[in-house]
């Protein structure tokens, strides 16, 4: 509590200092700050695990599709890609895929592994997301 001398006597003067009021200033700039660096992380942080969770989608269908073709002796001959072959996802912009049917190596040709890879373009980088499965005669 400061005291301010005025006619004589001591009186109880009403406010805060100027160094009070700066520290206390730099102090909320800190704290806002910190939110705001937090909700900019979990901002970026929920739009790259949407785009994740877009892939899985994707990757899912493509896969339920090629399970589910009654071709089983036709399936590389459809659904093969080569190894820089992108297939555009429709209704997906910026989403592609690369499909991969081969014989499983050691069962003949009874088992075929299929591989669905998505391409996506998150923050200027590349994102890919693969799911393999096998399918039997």
């Amino acid at each position: 509590m400061n005291k301010v001398w005025y006619s004589g006597s001591f009186c109880k003067a009403d406010g805060y200092t100027l160094i009070e009021v700066l520290f206390a200033a730099a102090l909320a700039g800190f704290v806002l700050i910190a939110i705001l660096g937090t909700i900019s992380l979990s901002a970026s942080i929920y739009a790259e695990s949407s785009k994740r969770v877009t892939a899985a989608s994707i990757a899912s269908h493509y896969m339920e599709e090629i399970l589910k073709n009654p071709c089983f002796n036709n399936l590389q001959a459809i659904y093969n890609d080569g190894p820089n072959v992108r297939r555009p996802v429709e209704g997906y912009p910026g989403y592609s895929v690369n499909l991969k049917v081969k014989i499983r190596p050691g069962t003949g040709c009874d088992v075929k592994e299929i591989s669905v890879t998505v391409y996506w373009i998150c923050y200027g980088k590349e994102r890919s997301l693969s799911v393999v499965g096998l399918r039997t005669r």
